[in-house]
């Protein structure tokens, strides 16, 4: 749906490798996939069992069923009890693919990992340069036709949008988008807008910014809308 290809290209890079495994760094090894038996079994023994510490015994259960140790302290790490399901290798930083199982909606997120901080949630809204949206002209003009307009992540599956740049003095950019909707989660689409977080050579995070905006006009009666 977004298209970017003056922003962002797809660099090769050089692999990790087991060597990075005993530094601490997150990769492959730390996917892990619980079974449907694991998330009974926490959901049974861990959540919500008053005097039970949630996040240990979270883990007892993942080293059961098989999780790496490099797994575990991803789960420990992130903002609220996810695992990762997929890793992408980019450069110093990289992208863990989540899945929260426990969540009502929105089960899947992402992070980028590897860097300082280490892991840093691109679905917290927090990092978000809000600012820079508000100054858009395109965002005005939505706001004065929808004053109910709330902001939401967009498809965090690893199949969702994602494109990423490094550029020659080794900084590193990474493009999501997120949904404009008239109001609620359900509430039709009325625009995306797309933030890049950037990192400086080192792989420290320094912000994120506005890149792009894109308004999505309804037809009425049409079912989907277009641009």
């Amino acid at each position: 749906m977004l298209v970017l290809s003056a922003l962002l290209t797809a660099p090769s890079h050089p692999a990790h490798g087991e060597a990075t495994d005993a530094q601490g760094v997150f990769g492959i090894h730390s996917v892990w996939v619980p079974s449907n038996d694991a998330l009974e079994e926490m959901r049974r023994d861990c959540l919500g069992v008053e005097g039970v510490d949630e996040m240990a015994c979270v883990a007892q259960v993942m080293e059961r069923f098989g999780a790496s140790s490099s797994a575990r302290t991803f789960s420990r790490m992130a903002s609220e009890l996810a695992f990762m399901n997929k890793f992408e290798e980019v450069g110093l930083v990289d992208v863990a693919y989540v899945l929260f199982p426990f969540r009502a909606n929105e089960n899947q997120g992402c992070y980028l990992v590897n860097g300082e901080p280490p892991l840093v949630d691109v679905d917290d809204f927090e990092l978000l340069d809000k600012a820079s949206l508000e100054r858009n002209a395109q965002y005005k003009a939505i706001r004065g036709e929808y004053p109910q307009v709330t902001l939401w992540p967009g498809d965090r599956s690893p199949e969702g949008f994602l494109s990423y740049r490094i550029f020659e003095d080794g900084r590193h950019r990474f493009v999501f988008d997120y949904y404009l909707r008239d109001g609620c989660r359900a509430c039709p689409m009325v625009g995306v807008a797309v933030f890049a977080f950037d990192f400086d050579p080192w792989g420290r995070f320094e912000g994120s910014e506005l890149a792009h905006l894109m308004r999505i006009h309804h037809v009425p009666g049409a079912g989907m809308p277009k641009e």
